[in-house]
This record gives C-alpha cells, structure tokens and sequence, in this order.
C-alpha cells in the first residue's frame, strides 16, 4: 500500500492552472461581466436613467442651504469646542423665533392657557 504523504497521486493540486476548475472559472467571471454589463446597458437606456440624470443636472440632489450651514456650523464646533456653546444658544435664539412668529391654533389658549376666572 502506498503512503499518501509520498504519493503525488493523492495529493491536491497547488495551482489551478491546468485543471477544469481553471477554466469553469474563467467561464463562470466571464458570465458575471456579461450579465452585469447587460444590465448596466438596460439601465443606462431606460427612462428612468434619463430622468434622474436630467434632475441632478438641474441641482434637485444638491443640499440645502439648511443643511449646509449646520454642517459647518458642527464641523466648527469639532474643531474648537469653546464655539459650541455659541452656536447652541444661537440656535435656541433661531428656534424660539420661530415658534413665537408662527400663528397659534385656536386651540392653543384652551390647551396652554391658564383659565379665566
């Protein structure tokens, strides 16, 4: 009986060149660029492709203005933390401003009202 350590027979292959799996593996990559690249050419042909690509050329992704100036305002934050608080009470100012300009309901002064006696 043959040892198997010896035996180059029972051993596994270092390399896959050279073995079916070699090949079967060229034809399965070969078939997932090509599935993909149909695909990509679906995509890029349809309306849909066509109409977002229309809408961020007009800016309808772009951020707002909002958002732009709290990112600044966080990333001023970060980088000196004294601007923190600053910026914390600034907003609280922006907010109550607001609340205070927007009209009540009807209900309000039922709700948040003291009663009349």
């Amino acid at each position: 009986m043959e040892d198997r350590r010896i035996s180059e027979k029972f051993r596994k292959p270092r390399r896959s060149k050279g073995t079916p799996f070699h090949l079967q593996r060229n034809y399965y990559t070969l078939g997932i660029f090509g599935v993909s690249a149909i695909f990509l050419a679906i995509y890029e042909f349809s309306f849909a492709s066509t109409h977002l690509r229309k809408k961020q050329l007009e800016g309808a992704f772009n951020n707002s203005e909002e958002y732009n100036s709290a990112k600044e305002q966080y990333q001023l934050a970060r980088s000196e933390p004294s601007m923190e608080s600053v910026i914390v009470r600034a907003r609280e100012r922006i907010l109550k401003k607001d609340e205070e300009s927007q009209p009540k309901p009807w209900y309000h002064k039922y709700v948040y009202g003291e009663p009349e006696i």
